[in-house]
């Protein structure tokens, strides 16, 4: 093994290639089984485990040596498997004062004990609100076991905290497992009030009428709430309660009554006096009185309708009617000609002592700003009434407009913003709505009134964060509500946020990270950006560079290296030691107007692909299928979409470097403060969109890692280590699959060091550029298929590869490697594995990767083999899974099979019986989801396999 500061000088080494085959008892043939002898040659009823050595002299049995290398062997691939659900623990709002547990489960998947060391929070030794509760520091769990990890979360204040449960383990694909923690102090510590809603509105409420409404009062708290008062600005309004205590977490509803006695328009206050520190808490209360006026008693015969808007709804008024006499009123009416007037009813009669209403509509659609004025003429049929003959109607008409701002524009994290709407005419009330940066929901806030024509609301603490926050305000005014910016733009207003402090990111030490920076900043730089933390440019001591598609290679700093660090841009680091970066800023939005953020992909070069190393630019996930590609003629398309149009690859590449052994992986997220690299195969200039849209936890993917396989379909991972390196790729049949490129097929991208790929797939003319693949996935095809592995040990003395997912394969197919230099063979239905030890000067070893039906003389899934059927159930696959998975089982004889799904507490999830089945294999699949055809939760589930007194079980993990 290289040290962590050999990183920066590859050793050369040089060796001897073993390969062996590996057929663990979980996998053992039914029948024959074949092996290898001394001299390479295949045997008829040999084992699997007898080392042949290919690239030396040996031509007899082995040597002790190759006997020691074969145990070294199967101890590798006979190794933990470690398996961890949930994959982040999200505490969320806990009171101060209070605290939350919550556990994670370890389980072990592997033929050995799984040894975890070292269990500890990242941040040891600093004010961490969270702490481990069991087991210890130290855990063993055996195969096939699980061990739950215990972690509470006790805040003392109110910012999102986060930390990381980290733990060392054998696991040679995972040496260090890591657990993200996050949750926020709900405070501060002692009572705490809300109400819902914090406005009543009782609209329109006639006079000697009653109208109720209902607020509910909430203690958020972590101590009892005392109300001591509930009570109204005004006498009109009244309430069902005025004291009483509330426990931590709970709630009362109150009745509020609007009781009128006279024309107006309310806006009041209900004040709930209490022993939390805001009090009192105010509850807005608004309501109105239609206009009256009493004819027979009239005070100045005038009906004014006041200002209102062009375009809003017909305003209504009432214009009362009283018989005092003592003879029957016949009664009719007219206007003095207003087009935009109307009376109804126009004519009636009234007995004596009653009242009749006439309703009088102006409707102000078309017209300008006015004044406007229109007279009602009554009378009697018989006689001119005694007291009015005519009301005069007023009107005045403006167009209604609503201008917002905020205050300052750039606010600053944890600090205060002003937003504010001015409108044309006089605003009733107003609502501001606010999220934070690619949130999904919005939260709201009332608008208070400013002067005559303004509302404002400030909003402060927990909703200004780095995301920066998005708003819209909708304004009710003169009996209109419009939502300012135009909802169907669906861009609201932003406000950008600076970081209050320097945000840290901590580099481990002697491992390769691809960076980008989700903040706007000034010092874009990477003088001003990392030496301050890093000192002088020093390659012994630290390195930054970035891919140059034009230059194919890494530009390294303090040269140029091609692009300001900034929103957007990907970059390489790697520090020898554990070092702290600091970065300041402000949040990063798309344009103005733009929902989506533009990454240019540059063109591949001539007979290369193009590769971009990109920046994450926002400081939340995204899901990479929901991004899109913009080509230069503003056509777009999903990633899948676009790969079949030969565009990019449909994946972002993820640099993974645990312990100093580095590898690709295709992301499904896009990760803050995380780098990728985004292959243009087009040959033109493209565009990546990022959407400002979160991807939410509990979303499920949208594209699905490992979709439950269809009849004929199935995928094998092969992984490569070598001292420090690691690689991977991936093969595979898929019914959506061509001839050519599609989605299926990816590229290798370039490794931070210049060394070539450990692993790759020889590209073929039906590429649409020149590359190395990292996944090749085939049409299905009933003969099988084969591909060529090039292995490239740069100076490693040994290359161990393993190929996971053939028990996957369809029924009697087999994987076999052959090695393309002396074409020995290593084969196994269910795994198969070899060693590559280079000779000296050797640049890359050929192996071809055969799969497809096993040969009728090794016995796989022969008939021949006269081994009568049993009762047998295998592995779930895909296992863990996201949206189902499918199980094949075999029946000795026709009967009754019961297959049901438990839960890890032993609660019946789903009955999947399926009756009597005939003898043989059969496959069931489940959809992750329970009887009522609700999604399960993240968990361990059990599928028991039960008939004529026997009882099979499998076990499931789902993940979300």
């Amino acid at each position: 093994m290289r040290s962590r500061v050999d990183v920066f000088a590859p050793a050369a080494l040089a060796g001897l290639l073993l390969l062996a085959a590996v057929a663990p008892d979980a996998f053992a043939y039914k029948g024959k089984q074949g092996g290898f002898d001394g001299g390479g040659g295949i045997l008829q009823g040999g084992t699997f485990g007898t080392v042949a050595t290919l690239g030396g002299q040996t031509s007899g049995p082995a040597s002790s040596a190759a006997h020691r290398a074969t145990e070294g062997l199967l101890a590798f691939f006979g190794q933990p498997l470690l398996v961890a659900v949930p994959g982040t623990l999200d505490f969320g709002p806990v009171a101060v004062g209070g605290s939350r547990l919550l556990s994670a489960t370890v389980d072990n998947y592997g033929g050995v004990s799984l040894l975890l060391s070292d269990i500890r929070l990242a941040s040891a030794g600093s004010s961490s609100f969270f702490t481990l509760e069991g087991p210890g520091t130290e855990a063993t769990i055996g195969p096939g076991a699980a061990q739950s990890i215990g972690v509470r979360f006790a805040p003392a204040d109110t910012p999102l905290e986060r930390d990381t449960l980290v733990a060392n383990t054998n696991d040679p694909f995972r040496p260090v497992w890591r657990l993200p923690l996050s949750g926020s102090g709900l405070g501060p510590a002692g009572p705490a009030i809300a109400a819902q809603p914090d406005t009543l509105d009782f609209g329109r409420v006639p006079i000697d009428s009653v109208a109720a409404r209902t607020v509910t009062i909430e203690n958020v708290g972590s101590a009892e709430l005392v109300v001591g008062s509930i009570a109204a600005s005004e006498s009109a309004f009244s309430a069902s309660a005025s004291s009483f205590a509330l426990s931590p977490g709970s709630s009362r509803d109150v009745v509020v009554w609007l009781e009128p006695e006279d024309a107006t328009v309310f806006r009041e206050s209900l004040l709930v006096s209490s022993n939390a520190p805001s009090s009192p808490f105010v509850v807005m209360l608004l309501g109105s009185v239609p206009s009256v006026l009493a004819v027979a008693e009239p005070d100045d015969g005038r009906l004014d309708f006041k200002t209102v808007l062009d375009a809003a709804p017909p305003d209504e008024g009432e214009i009362r009617l009283r018989n005092d006499g003592a003879e029957l009123l016949r009664w009719e009416a007219h206007s003095s000609g207003a087009a935009w007037l109307s009376i109804e009813p126009d004519s009636g009669s009234v007995p004596p002592g009653n009242t009749t209403i006439l309703d009088v509509a102006v409707d102000h659609a078309g017209l300008s700003d006015g004044p406007y004025e229109a007279s009602v003429h009554l009378r009697n049929r018989e006689r001119p009434l005694a007291n009015a003959d005519t009301v005069d109607v007023f009107l005045m008409v403006q167009p209604f407009s609503v201008a917002i701002a905020s205050n300052p524009l750039v606010a600053t994290e944890g600090g205060s913003v002003e937003l504010s709407a001015t409108a044309s005419a006089f605003p009733d009330s107003g609502r501001v709505f606010y999220r934070a940066g690619g949130e999904e929901a919005f939260a709201s806030s009332p608008m208070s009134p400013v002067g005559s024509s303004g509302l404002v609301a400030v909003l402060s603490g927990d909703a200004l964060g780095i995301r920066g926050l998005e708003w819209y305000a909708l304004v009710h005014a003169a009996g209109r509500s419009v939502v300012v910016p135009d909802p169907d733009t669906e861009t609201p207003e932003r406000v950008a946020v600076a970081c209050a402090e320097p945000i840290a990111r901590e580099t481990p030490a002697g491992e390769y990270r691809t960076m980008s920076v989700p903040l706007a900043t000034d010092a874009a730089d990477p003088a001003e950006t990392f030496e301050d933390d890093l000192g002088e440019p020093d390659r012994s001591a630290w390195r930054l560079g970035r891919w140059s598609g034009a230059s194919g290679g890494v530009l390294e700093h303090p040269s140029d290296i091609g692009a300001p660090i900034d929103a957007g841009t990907g970059f390489w680091i790697i520090t020898r030691e554990e070092e702290k970066l600091t970065f300041g800023g402000r949040s990063v939005f798309p344009p103005a107007g733009e929902k989506e953020f533009a990454i240019s992909l540059e063109a591949a070069g001539e007979g290369g692909a193009g590769w971009n190393q990109i920046g994450h630019p926002f400081a939340f996930p995204v899901y990479w299928a929901d991004c899109r590609i913009r080509d230069s003629g503003g056509r777009l398309y999903a990633p899948d979409e676009a790969a079949n149009e030969g565009l990019v690859e449909n994946a972002a590449h993820a640099w993974q470097d645990e312990g100093g052994a580095g590898g690709y992986e295709a992301a499904t997220l896009l990760e803050p403060w995380s780098g990728y690299f985004v292959n243009n195969i087009s040959g033109g200039a493209l565009e990546l969109l990022v959407p400002m849209r979160e991807a939410a936890p509990a979303k499920a993917l949208a594209h699905d890692p490992c979709p439950i396989p269809e009849e004929g379909e199935w995928e094998i991972r092969v992984r490569a280590m070598a001292d420090e390196r690691r690689g991977g790729a991936t093969i595979g049949a898929r019914r959506g699959a061509r001839a050519g490129w599609d989605a299926f097929d990816r590229f290798v991208p370039p490794p931070p060091d210049g060394e070539d790929a450990l692993l790759s797939i020889a590209s073929e003319e039906r590429m649409p550029v020149l590359g190395r693949l990292g996944a090749d996935v085939r049409a299905v095809s009933p003969e099988g298929r084969s591909w060529t592995l090039e292995v490239r040990p740069a100076g490693a003395r040994e290359v161990r590869i393993a190929l996971e997912g053939c028990e996957a394969l369809p029924r009697g197919w087999t994987a076999r490697l052959v090695d393309e230099s002396n074409g020995m063979t290593a084969a196994g239905g269910a795994a198969a594995a070899c060693s590559v030890v280079p000779r000296p000067g050797e640049a890359v070893r050929t192996l071809r990767l055969a799969v497809g039906p096993a040969p009728a003389e090794s016995g796989e899934g022969s008939s021949e083999s006269g081994a009568a059927p049993r009762f047998a159930v295998e592995r779930p696959y895909p296992n863990p899974a996201t949206t189902g998975t499918a199980v094949r089982y075999t029946v000795p004889s026709a009967g009754e099979v019961r297959i049901q799904i438990f839960s890890i507490e032993g609660r019946l999830v789903r009955d999947l019986s399926e009756g009597t089945a005939g003898a043989g294999e059969r496959l069931v699949r489940w959809d992750a989801r329970d009887e009522r055809g609700r999604e399960v939760g993240p968990g361990i589930y059990l599928l028991r396999f039960s008939r004529a007194g026997e009882t099979r079980t499998a076990r499931v993990v789902v993940f979300r």
